[in-house]
């Protein structure tokens, strides 16, 4: 990982799962396949693990609430784990379709919206295009965590994109997938910037004029390097002359145009031209034909949440087309994590897409009696911009802070809030810092203390099941995961969750395992075989660990399919099943996208 700003890159025993200490993001709808009944179900062969790699001596005291201590899930300052919930509200993961109203230039477009069955919250590339040759635009999404990045099409059919085809894997080592005609044949090509290679390199993957399977098939080539300098790529012919142009965004907010140069085989992005500076007041920026004069223009949300037009002002010359005044096209898209924009509803006018999210973060204190979580107090917004969510405390104040990826930034940047110290408030006001970048090449991230110092490391998991543990420094105040990271197992692919909890008591985090076929393991620390927690756990879509009871030992918490709650306590057992039974921890939580204990 780089520590630099730039890119790097329930059944009949149902026993449901939750860690309430290590409060890790757990996104709903994460399904599991059912327990195989043609035998019992065994450890996965050929798996590796190793926690203890990393293990030294203590380095210092441990003070009685530091990680390592008993509820570092405690929010509230009570010594009871609380429930940290991400709410994404009523429309996450939807597209809602706002279609062009047909007003003029000066007026907002896009007034209204209708909500897009479906739910889109797994995809990390969303992009619309007519794949299928039919005049309609169809979406293309990539699953990062599928095929080590599948593409699937989603065409049109008229009223909304009911159904799906595979475009491909292994498309993850690309960090931006954009389409447009670079060929000019009328098909959308796609265009990839892979930024490992020479500082960004472009490729071009030709439409082969397939229609109903994978459509970029033809060999792929070369299109420049140093691409890496684009924080927004967005293709559209600004230049007027048929062929797709590019218009970027450099770190500095500088806006270019890239003209196609007529080549139909070749790089056609050789020459630039200046389009203004000052573009990173955009959250989000795209081009459209708001104004409906057959000119892309651009679009843009701002700091706070309004959008705006601004026209393109007719050059086909190499200056600067969007030098027309911009107007305003509606506030509140804060609701909206990506914009899109197309000619859904067929009446020749671009619609905005834009793929819902909200991002209220609650806590639930934990009663004295270890739940249920009945009350709770907000911790603020704007957190549905993460994909993996912790705690821990990594300030060493004895205060459990906010881990957070943000994937969409430099190829996953890591960001961490501490607390405040608030109690019955949101206690993540504090300036956040950073914690990194390339974090998008770990599949799992779990907080723990794994080398004996009483600091969280991070232990990850990678996209080929290799686990690696990142130890923190000492650094409370800014970057603190720097030293060389080791080795910790292999074969970790089939894990659907991974947690670390000092199940045996040792003192030392062990190994949480909920699977892919339903079945759950615990991996001790000190080499022993695995445990296995009866029950079926095939419909538990969360799982966290933490010290609800209070009595030191590490508690499981569990989601079942209806949304509801289930508490299992630690029985004291270190060498075999110790969450042999459960208890209701509250209904009606199917709502939330995160769980964090």
């Amino acid at each position: 990982m780089s520590s630099s700003s730039s890119p790097a890159v329930r059944g009949t025993d149902m026993r449901r799962l939750i860690p309430l200490t290590l409060v890790a993001a757990l996104v709903a709808g994460l399904g599991a396949a059912a327990v195989p009944s043609s035998a019992a179900p065994r450890p996965k062969p050929h798996r590796v693990v190793d926690l203890d790699v990393a293990w030294k001596p203590p380095l210092r005291a441990q003070s009685s609430r530091a990680l390592a201590a008993a509820v570092p899930g405690d929010v509230t300052g009570d010594g009871l784990a609380d429930a940290v919930v991400r709410d994404p509200g009523p429309d996450s993961g939807s597209l809602r379709v706002y279609a062009h109203d047909g007003s003029a230039a000066g007026a907002n477009p896009w007034p209204s919206f209708t909500v897009a069955a479906g739910d889109w919250d797994f995809a990390d590339v969303l992009q619309l295009a007519d794949v299928t040759g039919d005049g309609r635009p169809d979406v293309v999404a990539r699953d990062p965590d599928a095929g080590n990045g599948t593409l699937w099409i989603y065409p049109n059919d008229g009223s909304g994109w009911p159904t799906r085809y595979a475009a491909g894997t292994n498309w993850n080592g690309y960090d931006q997938i954009v389409f447009g005609d670079v060929t000019g044949d009328g098909r959308p090509d796609l265009l990839a910037r892979e930024p490992g290679a020479a500082s960004g390199t472009l490729w071009i993957h030709p439409h082969s004029g397939v229609t109903s399977g994978n459509p970029w098939t033809r060999p792929r080539y070369w299109a420049g390097t140093g691409w890496n300098l684009a924080t927004v790529l967005t293709p559209a012919d600004i230049t007027g002359d048929g062929n797709a142009d590019l218009l970027v965004r450099d770190g500095g907010g500088a806006l270019w145009v890239y003209p196609h140069n007529g080549n139909l085989r070749a790089n056609p992005y050789t020459s630039r031209h200046g389009a203004g500076t000052g573009w990173n007041l955009a959250s989000l920026l795209t081009t459209a034909d708001a104004t409906g004069d057959g000119r892309p223009d651009v679009v843009i949300r701002d700091a706070a949440n309004a959008l705006w037009v601004y026209p393109h002002n007719g050059t086909t010359a190499l200056t600067n087309p969007y030098t027309v005044a911009r107007y305003a096209a509606g506030t509140g898209w804060d609701a909206a994590d990506t914009l899109l924009a197309g000619d859904v509803d067929g009446d020749g006018r671009d619609d905005v897409l834009g793929r819902a999210h909200a991002g209220e973060l609650w806590v639930y204190p934990t009663g004295a009696a270890g739940g249920p979580w009945s009350q709770r107090f907000a911790a603020g917004s704007g957190w549905a911009f993460e994909n993996a969510l912790l705690l821990g405390d990594i300030t060493g104040d004895g205060r459990p802070d906010l881990l957070a990826r943000d994937r969409a930034a430099d190829n996953g940047t890591l960001w961490i809030y501490p607390n405040t110290g608030a109690t019955s408030s949101n206690p993540w006001t504090a300036p956040r810092y950073f914690g990194g970048t390339g974090w998008n090449t770990v599949t799992e991230l779990i907080l723990g203390d794994l080398t004996g110092d009483g600091r969280p490391d991070l232990l990850a998991r990678d996209r080929r099941g290799e686990l690696w543990i990142y130890p923190h420094g000492g650094a409370t105040s800014s970057y603190p995961w720097t030293e060389g990271r080791r080795w910790a197992g292999s074969g970790w692919s089939t894990a659907l969750t991974l947690k670390l909890a000092d199940v045996d008591g040792d003192a030392r985090p062990d190994l949480v395992d909920h699977e892919r076929d339903g079945t759950l393991w615990i991996y001790a620390t000190n080499g022993a075989a695995p445990i296995r927690v009866g029950g079926d756990w095939s419909d538990t879509d969360v799982l966290a660990t933490g010290d609800v009871t209070g009595d030191g030992r590490p508690d499981l918490v569990s989601r079942d399919a209806a949304g509801d709650l289930w508490l299992h306590p630690h029985d004291g057992a270190t060498t075999s099943d110790p969450w042999t039974t459960r208890r209701p921890a509250g209904p009606g939580f199917a709502w939330a996208s995160a769980l964090l204990l």
